[in-house]
């Protein structure tokens, strides 16, 4: 079995703002831009195997060459792992928490808070999990029978069933593939408390 995970995590521009004021009438001011780009790429591949027979060959010349087969031998069996891919991205652009009391700036309702926020967020995400392109093939065979000066001078050579015959393909049993991909993006969120 083969088992890949990966994990990517961004926090940006995460603020906390507890301003005190002596003035009457407290102006808060956010201001976040942010570019957060991530190009991730998870494999978890068992396939891509190949099982082929030997393969055989006769070459026979003269007379009373008899049951000389030429056999290639069966493929093999390719059993392959299970493969999974797993890719968790995570992102957290742009927060603010901004918390204001107004009875210690005197301020009563006179309270503004200005939160500009500005992302760019790209996620190349590819998660694959291959458990395929497996082959197996028999073997060949192949028999070259020639008379030799026997057969030239009018005789007969004799030479019967002298066969050839490939192999059989072998067996693949696969494992299973998944790939499982998950991204979450928090981007300009904003939270104001102002307490009178």
């Amino acid at each position: 079995m083969k088992k890949v995970i990966a994990m990517v995590a961004v926090a940006a521009f995460v603020v906390l703002v507890t301003p005190a004021f002596a003035s009457n009438s407290p102006h808060v001011v956010n201001n976040n831009h942010a570019t957060v780009v991530n190009n991730v790429d998870t494999y978890a591949n068992t396939g891509a195997n190949t099982s082929n027979g030997g393969w055989a060959s006769n070459r026979i010349r003269g007379s009373h060459n008899n049951n000389n087969d030429a056999v290639g031998s069966d493929g093999g069996l390719v059993v392959t792992g299970n493969a999974t891919a797993g890719t968790l991205v995570g992102n957290a652009v742009n927060s603010n928490l901004t918390a204001v009391n107004a009875n210690d700036c005197g301020c009563g309702r006179n309270v503004a808070v200005r939160n500009h926020n500005r992302a760019y967020v790209v996620n190349k995400v590819t998660t694959e999990a291959n458990t395929g392109n497996n082959g197996t093939n028999g073997g060949n065979a192949n028999n070259k029978v020639g008379g030799g000066w026997w057969y030239h001078n009018g005789n007969h050579n004799n030479n019967n069933n002298n066969d050839s015959k490939g192999g059989y393909a072998g067996e693949i049993n696969s494992g299973s593939a998944a790939s499982h991909t998950a991204v979450v993006n928090v981007v300009n969120s904003n939270l104001t408390r102002v307490r009178r």
